[in-house]
């Protein structure tokens, strides 16, 4: 596991994030529940670790919840709504 993955495992088990509005709004329109990628983080399979991506390190992440989905996490230093989204 990667050192940002452990971080972004213990801040989304703590429930210590932010979603962005684009995040939110994908979110609505796959009827995906924050829930669910909160207890599913876990059990989450790391996908692609973007350490120099432009924005600042993020994370691709696969979870097999009912449906296999992916998630982009981030840490805090990653604008929250960059105006290229």
């Amino acid at each position: 596991m990667s050192a940002l993955f452990a971080k972004i495992v213990k801040l989304v088990e703590a429930r210590d994030v932010l979603i962005s509005t684009h995040g939110f709004k994908r979110m609505q329109a796959k009827s995906i529940a924050l829930c669910e990628l909160i207890t599913g983080i876990g059990t989450a399979e790391l996908i692609e670790d973007y350490c120099e991506y432009h924005a600042g390190p993020a994370l691709l992440v696969l979870y097999t919840i009912s449906l296999p989905l992916h998630a982009v996490w981030g840490s805090r230093s990653v604008p929250i709504d960059p105006p290229f989204w």
